[in-house]
């Protein structure tokens, strides 16, 4: 998988970025926000094996909404060759400024959030270069986030109803900022945000990938669901039963959000490479994943080791453990035939 995460570029981040900067305002109630969904259209329809359609999305009248109108949310598929639960990466592609009160204010919107933009189309670029893919992937630019994450939350809905199955739901909202102005710098972690169940164990399954393939980038596990007072695409996604994560920079420039200040110049477009790399190893690997085994337990035997059993399938397993106050993985071993022993580790001390 390296050589995939050698291929993304910190340049053609920034290029993404820029473009979309460009845009007087990618406001989803504004005449920009529909140059930018063409925009990004193109940008999907221009990858080699990339279908994209336009799923329209009713906004209700509502605080950020003066009257009842629809937004569009692009969704792009790159198909996989086995029925296994789908992937689906994710990015708002809109802008806001909260600051100016003028009628049309200008909404850059490079951090927030292009730079989670250019992590979505790296992905799609590299990924769709792939010989073959077991699982489907998904990639969403969603409208209306700052609305209130109307097109997310419409769009998971949809899939639900369609009986879309997903194994993961990966996010990334503000990936590009790397100081503030009180002083603080960190260019070398990203925050991972997960709700406790399915989706915390998603996270913690991709830090652990982060930490043995990405050497000196964090995947910094933040055990809560989002910020406090603060929202995200994945949330819906998550509410609706589907394992979800968010993706967003360990340091924010609070006066920075939401304004025109927004600005490409600001953004890190190394740092901003360091969570595509993350967000593409996490779905190279899955992409490639068979089924989930079937029926794991934990033989309750009186023994210092510790053994497992699952339905024998087709495809080995990797097996995780950690100490029962550890929030990270800390070994694994590969096995098959349905029988693993892991001498040494007591299972009444560990999570497996």
């Amino acid at each position: 998988m390296q050589h995939l995460l050698h291929q993304v570029e910190p340049e053609r981040i920034e290029a993404t970025i820029r473009s979309l900067a460009s845009f007087h305002t990618r406001n989803t109630l504004s005449s920009g926000y529909q140059e930018a969904v063409n925009w990004m259209e193109a940008k999907f329809q221009s990858i080699p094996g990339l279908t994209v359609e336009r799923r329209r999305t009713p906004l209700p009248a509502g605080k950020r909404i003066m009257e009842a109108t629809e937004s569009v949310q692009l969704l792009a598929t790159l198909p996989g060759q086995d029925d296994l639960p789908a992937l689906l990466i994710g990015a708002h592609l809109d802008s806001l400024n909260l600051k100016d009160q003028d009628e049309n204010p200008s909404a850059p919107g490079a951090n927030d959030n292009g730079s989670g933009i250019s992590v979505m189309l790296e992905c799609a670029r590299l990924l769709a270069t792939l010989p073959e893919r077991r699982r489907t992937i998904y990639f969403a630019a969603f409208t209306a986030e700052e609305q209130g994450l109307l097109g997310a939350k419409h769009l998971s809905a949809v899939l639900h109803a369609e009986g879309i199955r997903l194994q993961a739901v990966l996010t990334s909202d503000m990936v590009g900022n790397t100081f503030c102005q009180e002083g603080r710098r960190d260019s070398s972690r990203v925050r991972c945000f997960s709700a406790d169940g399915p989706s915390r164990e998603l996270a913690r399954w991709v830090a652990w990938m982060a930490d043995h393939a990405i050497p000196g980038f964090l995947v910094d596990l933040i055990l809560r669901h989002d910020r406090f007072g603060r929202g995200g695409d994945h949330t819906p996604f998550q509410q609706i039963g589907y394992p979800a994560i968010r993706f967003t920079e360990a340091v924010e420039e609070y006066r920075r959000q939401h304004t025109a200040d927004d600005r490409p110049d600001f953004v890190d477009c190394h740092y901003v490479a360091g969570t595509a790399r993350v967000n593409l190893l996490a779905l190279e690997t899955l992409c490639q994943s068979g089924p989930a085994p079937r029926s794991p337990k934990i033989v309750l035997d009186q023994s210092h080791s510790t053994t497992i059993t699952w339905e024998p399938t087709e495809d080995p397993v990797r097996i995780y453990w950690r100490e029962t106050s550890s929030a990270r993985w800390q070994g694994s071993t590969v096995a098959a035939g349905g029988r693993a022993v892991i001498q040494g580790v007591n299972k009444d001390d560990h999570i497996f």
